[in-house]
């Protein structure tokens, strides 16, 4: 990420910390007990943080997960209301990678992508993992890959 770009990541930040938009989180807390979500032997995955509200008029849920290692990830999950916003979704979380590892997509009803899948990597080196099933899209960060992974094992 360039300086400006940063800059201006870090400004947009400070703005929405001091003027939040309409967005309504609840259960910003640590989850009770959420034990074990991964079916691998000896990995646990640990959900720390809970919560959903809406961002600009669309479901938002997020999670925080810890790996056994003390790596955490973060899942977003939002659904759109139409493809265009949600195509619009990925886009822009696309512009938060400096380089796209691989990209997946499946092709139903004529040329319609019915979902996406980008595996990318973050200037600070944070994995992303950006998905699209329908209207719904998941992003998916953490700065180990395997614990990203784990994190997209738990989209049902």
């Amino acid at each position: 990420m360039t300086r400006a770009r940063r800059a201006l990541v870090c400004f947009a930040i400070g703005v929405v910390s001091l003027y939040p938009p309409p967005l309504t989180v609840s259960q910003n807390t640590p989850a009770k007990d959420s034990g074990s979500t991964s079916d691998r032997p000896g990995e646990t995955l640990k959900r720390i943080v809970t919560g959903h509200g809406e961002l600009s008029g669309s479901l938002m849920i997020f999670r925080v997960y810890e790996a056994a290692d003390g790596t955490t990830g973060r899942i977003t999950y939002l659904k759109f209301p139409t493809l265009k916003e949600a195509k619009r979704q990925i886009d822009n979380w696309l512009k938060l990678s400096a380089k796209a590892i691989s990209r997946d997509y499946d092709i139903k009803r004529g040329n319609i992508f019915i979902s996406d899948r980008i595996l990318a990597q973050g200037d600070d080196k944070e994995f992303l993992i950006i998905r699209r099933n329908g209207l719904i899209c998941y992003f998916v960060h953490s700065p180990s890959l395997q614990t990203a992974m784990r994190i997209e094992d738990t989209i049902d």
